[in-house]
């Protein structure tokens, strides 16, 4: 059985979808100044801790546990109304499922994240997991060693756009595949190749498992 995971803001969704303007929105209804997008884009695929010390921060009067209510509701429904995939994901995914790779999701978002996002774009019957944390500090190299000891692949690999992404993937055993396209391009020292279209999937997939049966030279 062949694994493959996925992250899912800057590898497979497109964050700013959703994500900004969403922020925006917040902004306006509490009257604080909208933070630039270089800003934001710092608690992309973080765990949610960064986020709620950042609304704490704020002192907006409100108690932090409201306000990442508040918002968690508000994202829901950019990702429900103008959420994106990136361009040609869907195609990949069908192709990768029909070669008969199981698809999953490693990702530092809430349960709702994932599946409402996979849901709208009409593919989350693709998925055969979705690996979110299921207690604090529950980290991306945990559950992708639990994935791998609980389905034992043959053949595994993550693709990501951060450094946990890559971190993750070593840990447990998975080739590691950088996301370029993504949010952190600097962090993708620890890949083992690096694209720049989510369309080179599978070819980088082929071409790793090609040359690692080749015979060593005599």
């Amino acid at each position: 059985m062949n694994l493959i995971m996925f992250d899912m803001d800057g590898t497979l969704f497109r964050t700013e979808t959703s994500f900004f303007p969403a922020v925006r929105e917040f902004a306006g209804r509490h009257a604080f100044p909208v933070p630039d997008e270089e800003f934001l884009r710092g608690f992309i695929g973080q765990s949610g801790s960064e986020w709620r010390a950042w609304l704490e921060e704020l002192q907006l009067g409100t108690s932090t546990q409201e306000l990442a209510s508040e918002f968690d509701l508000l994202e829901q429904e950019y990702v429900k109304t103008q959420g994106e995939l990136y361009p040609g994901t869907t195609d990949v995914l069908r192709a990768l499922a029909l070669d008969e790779w199981k698809l999953g999701v490693c990702s530092n978002a809430p349960a709702w994240y994932p599946e409402m996002i996979l849901t709208r774009a009409g593919v989350r019957d693709l998925f055969d997991l979705v690996r979110v944390p299921k207690r604090s500090g529950e980290t991306k190299p945990v559950m992708l060693c639990e994935v791998w000891n609980e389905l034992r692949p043959e053949q595994c690999a993550m693709v990501g756009d951060r450094a946990d992404d890559m971190q993750a993937a070593h840990a447990g055993g998975y080739f590691a595949i950088g996301a370029v396209y993504g949010w952190a391009p600097e962090e993708l020292a620890l890949a083992d190749v690096c694209i720049h279209d989510i369309a080179e999937i599978p070819t980088a997939l082929a071409r790793h498992w090609s040359q690692e049966g080749e015979a060593p030279a005599k």
